[in-house]
């Protein structure tokens, strides 16, 4: 049996970007938990990142050479118009920090923290991106929706 590219794409995305990035955001609760501060940081940082990555190829959005960033992925959903995420201002802080201290730095090369509320942070963050990592067609505004307001 064939299946239409959509569904072979989609089901790609799920598979490749937001079941790993759920498997990164136990692990980072798990490190958090055990206050393993630098692998809470890095897979923190890779699960928001697949997350971002899946809702853009679900969008059919480029989402090449973004390494391990998370807001530009978040730039170019606004810029494509196809999202709007309403993110908090201490959300945005959370993953700044995150992509300034865990991406260039996971060699220890300077020492760093995490504060009392990161878990929570981190929930506020991945439920935010989470919920938009799904595929197209199963939205009720269908495949060719222009906006969805969240």
């Amino acid at each position: 049996m064939s299946y239409p590219m959509h569904i072979l794409v989609n089901d790609f995305a799920i598979r490749s970007f937001r079941e790993t990035a759920d498997k990164d955001y136990i692990t980072a609760r798990m490190a958090y938990r055990a206050r393993l501060i630098q692998p809470f940081r890095w897979s923190a940082l890779h699960c928001l990142e697949k997350y971002v990555k899946g809702i853009l190829l679900l969008n059919r959005v480029d989402a090449k050479k973004l390494g391990h960033s998370v807001l530009p992925g978040i730039d170019r959903m606004k810029q494509h118009g196809k999202f709007v995420l309403n993110l908090s201002e201490g959300t945005v802080k959370f993953i700044k920090n995150l992509e300034d201290d865990g991406a260039e730095d996971r060699y220890y090369l300077a020492s760093y923290e995490i504060d009392p509320f990161d878990i929570a942070r981190l929930d506020r963050a991945a439920r935010g991106l989470r919920s938009h990592c799904e595929p197209l067609h199963a939205h009720p505004l269908g495949m060719d929706a222009t906006t969805v307001h969240t």
